[in-house]
């Protein structure tokens, strides 16, 4: 199942309405059909929101990916169509490139919400890592492509992290297979 908006707007909006300081920010954000709705809450919200993705499709696998991507699929050919779709979110900031080469230009940034969904086990486990020292209290990291027991792909690095930085799940629904993590 792909993630769309409406799995994630209910937490979104818990987030911005319960005050927490921080940005917004989508990891993996494809054609842009979260982000939108996100930035545009976003933006009511006066909150800056982080667009990050490749644009050019996957990584360079590993074994933890089982064969599942190769590089460069789910490509959209560039960030020239979807810099365009957000050229009226002058809360948008758009960083373009794989993670985790992308995240030192994030160093600085504090974060309330965040929607993570790159797929592979590499990215997703260093995202966690980067993110998680970075969430305000009461922030939110919303994971997709959760499957309880899954060793590969995101599942497998959402359940190596948790294990590495001891944190607890703070909900799942196994129907959109998100799970979150409330700092």
């Amino acid at each position: 199942m792909r993630a769309n908006f409406i799995h994630i707007e209910a937490k979104l909006r818990q987030v911005l309405a319960s005050g927490v300081a921080g940005d917004v920010a989508e990891f993996g954000v494809w054609h842009g059909t979260t982000f939108l709705p996100m930035a545009e809450l976003a933006r009511v919200a006066c909150k800056r929101i982080h667009a990050v993705d490749s644009f050019v499709g996957m990584m360079k696998e590993t074994a933890r990916d089982a064969g599942r991507y190769v590089a460069g699929s789910l490509s959209v050919g560039g960030s020239d169509s979807f810099r365009e779709l957000v050229k009226p979110f002058r809360n948008a900031v758009v960083h373009e490139g794989f993670i985790p080469e992308i995240l030192p230009e994030m160093a600085d940034c504090r974060f309330c919400f965040v929607h993570l969904n790159v797929d592979q086990y590499q990215p997703t486990l260093d995202a966690l890592r980067f993110l998680w020292p970075r969430m305000e209290v009461g922030g939110v990291i919303m994971c997709h492509d959760w499957f309880a027991g899954n060793k590969i792909l995101a599942a497998g690095a959402i359940a190596d992290w948790m294990d590495e930085a001891a944190v607890q799940m703070g909900g799942e629904q196994n129907e959109t297979q998100h799970c979150w993590f409330v700092k």
